[in-house]
């Protein structure tokens, strides 16, 4: 994989999962706000509790995305690098 193709990928990546992830925790994280009930928790605080633990995990999960395509497309390009100079010697 050439070095262009592993930017092109990341950067893809970073806009198709990388930015709606970071959406969605920003989105868990303010759903928060509607669990904030004094006394007893009532049903509603706690499906929204709910609501806010599967938004924050869909989220964290898209967000991890864009990095783990970054890391392997950048080490496999960087291998393909080694390699096309070790065998041009």
């Amino acid at each position: 994989m050439k070095r262009n193709a592993a930017i092109l990928l990341t950067v893809a990546t970073a806009f198709s999962c990388g930015f709606p992830g970071v959406a969605m925790m920003c989105l868990g994280n303010l759903s928060l706000i509607n669990t904030q009930y004094p006394g007893q928790p009532t049903p509603d605080a706690l499906s929204a509790l709910f609501q806010t633990a599967v938004y924050l995990a869909i989220g964290l999960a898209l967000f991890v995305v864009p990095v783990i395509t970054g890391i392997i497309s950048f080490s496999l390009a960087q291998n393909n690098e080694k390699a096309e100079s070790a065998g041009g010697k």
